[in-house]
């Protein structure tokens, strides 16, 4: 049941009407609550008794899994940690394959202008040759 005033709510218990001091104390021990500028008097306590029991209950075992949960949320800050140091490891390597990729760009270049030249200077030299001979490690 529902009522707009304290008085009402006081008048239907067959209570004195000018005790609001009853219906806040009333309010502590769950018998009425307030929402929406309402009073809803409580007529079944026993399904409220049962219901607090049950969210005890609830509350107890999202403290366990919340123990649990610190363990995993460590566990979730080390994987995120190596996450880290996986892009890191990954910009570093990109980095250097194009740094390998530049120099050796560069190179090759340069063994074919050594070509270009040597061959102005001896037209019958030959490119196979000339690779084969720069590569070799033999002086």
């Amino acid at each position: 049941m529902q009522f707009e005033t304290k008085r009402a709510l006081l008048t239907y218990l067959g209570k004195n009407p000018d005790d609001n001091k009853l219906v806040d104390r009333m309010i502590k021990r769950w018998e009425v609550y307030r929402e929406d500028g309402m009073y809803h008097l409580i007529t079944n306590k026993q399904s409220l008794i049962e219901e607090n029991r049950e969210l005890k209950l609830r509350i107890q075992e999202l403290e366990k899994s919340e123990s649990m949960t610190k363990e995993e949320h460590q566990h979730l800050q080390e994987f995120f940690k190596i996450q880290d140091e996986l892009k890191e490891a990954k910009i570093q390597w990109e980095y250097w394959e194009r740094m390998y990729d530049e120099e050796r760009e560069d190179k090759q270049e340069r063994i074919r202008r050594c070509f270009r030249w040597i061959k102005q200077i001896k037209p019958s030299a030959d490119w196979e040759e000339f690779r084969d001979w720069v590569m070799n490690d033999e002086e």
